[in-house]
């Protein structure tokens, strides 16, 4: 997780269907640049070679957050009709050939798991 300021300014990430190097870019219409997302810092633009502030997080449990912080609160998601995925503006950008596409399985019966569909014959 990284800050919104960068440079003084208080940027809006969104997705931007790009890759670099094989990792998702995010970019920022105010100044325009592209960030990659495990790089942490911009790969192209205004702001290229800026690096983004790390913010401290936390990977755990739903259990172990709940015996943390018990009178934590839980935002219901918004109704997934209601989300703007198909809008993808440089979607078209991104060439097919460069992505391993991945399948997720989830069941009650296994545990979560992926895998790069050209392993599945």
């Amino acid at each position: 997780m990284h800050s919104r300021r960068v440079a003084g300014r208080q940027l809006t990430f969104a997705f931007s269907a790009r890759l670099h190097r094989g990792n998702l870019l995010l970019g920022d219409d105010a100044t325009g640049s592209q960030w990659s997302q495990l790089g942490l810092r911009a790969v192209k633009g205004e702001l290229q070679e800026t690096p983004l502030t790390i913010l401290p997080t936390v990977q755990t449990t739903w259990r172990h957050w709940r015996e943390l912080y018990p009178d934590t609160d839980v935002i219901e998601p918004a109704d997934e009709n209601e989300l703007p995925y198909s809008y993808l503006p440089e979607a078209s950008s991104v060439e097919i050939e460069q992505i391993t596409f991945v399948l997720g399985v989830q069941s009650p019966a296994i545990k979560a798991y992926s895998m790069p569909l050209q392993h599945l014959k």
